[in-house]
This record gives C-alpha cells, structure tokens and sequence, in this order.
C-alpha cells in the first residue's frame, strides 16, 4: 500500500452493516444494507475501485467483533461475524487490505462533534453508518489522510 490510500472503505458489521468511503479528495459517502445485501454492495464497491484506484491504494477497515462472555449472553445472532468473514474473502479476492480496528477506539477518538465538523455525521435508527464513519475517520487520522490537527480549537 502506498503511503496513503487512495480510497478507505470502513465497516461496522451486523445485521444492518453501516459503511463509509472516503475517495481523495475528500469526497465522502455513507449508508446502510441489510444482512444479505451488503456482501454484494462491498463487492461491487471493491471491483469498481480496484479498477480505478488500484489494489494497493484501497484500504478496508471493520469493527472488530470479538465473542465474550458478555456478548454471549446478550445475543447469539452471528451476522457481525458471518459479514466479516464476507468482508474478508472479499477482500483477498481483490487483493485489498483489511484492518481490524476495535469499536472502543473508534468511539473514543471519532467524536460525534469530529464527524459533523467534517461533515460527516449521518445519524441512522441503530447508528450503524455513523459508526462505520467513526471507523473511516479513525483509519484516516492514522494514515495522515486527515490532519488531526483540525480539531484541535483555537485557544
């Protein structure tokens, strides 16, 4: 991958899959599909953008979904992880890179206020595209596709 990408797509996996894209410059997109559409959508999505960009400057960041005693008890739905392992075959088909970021991480540092600064912020009823963009927004800070700088306030 070069030093930055070119295109981030980033997810936040279950039943209903939120998904962000950042595309350089700075266009940027969100949405939500259901269980059964998504795999479809993110293929399309990586064919289209492997065609364009090439496979070495996109990058796929995910929630990661870890199974705990606590979640066992909450729910035994498996769609988070059956859309990341989607995302994953997908991904080595298209020879993209897939990075695993944790759902902590992403809420502590992608603020509700950082993503309406950008412009960012698309509430939903389950949340699920703004958390996606809580994740793109993280990836891109980290890769220095955004300044993180511009959040800081004038004193």
């Amino acid at each position: 991958m070069t030093d930055k990408p070119l295109a981030i797509f980033a997810v936040d996996p279950g039943l209903t899959t939120g998904w962000a894209v950042l595309l350089e410059p700075m266009h940027f997109a969100c949405g939500e599909a259901g269980e059964s559409h998504f795999p479809f959508l993110a293929d399309r999505w990586l064919s289209e953008a492997v065609g364009e960009y090439g496979e070495e400057n996109i990058l796929v960041v995910c929630e990661r979904f870890i199974i705990n005693a606590g979640t066992a008890k909450k729910t035994q739905a498996p769609w988070s992880l059956e859309q990341i392992g989607a995302l994953r075959y997908l991904c080595r088909l298209h020879r993209v890179e897939l990075v695993l970021q944790s759902p902590g991480e992403a809420k502590s540092f992608s603020t509700n206020d950082k993503l309406k600064t950008l412009g960012w912020y698309a509430p939903s009823t389950g949340g699920h595209q703004a958390d996606a963009a809580r994740h793109l927004l993280l990836a891109a800070a980290r890769l220095r596709v955004i300044d993180p700088r511009v959040f800081l306030k004038e004193a």
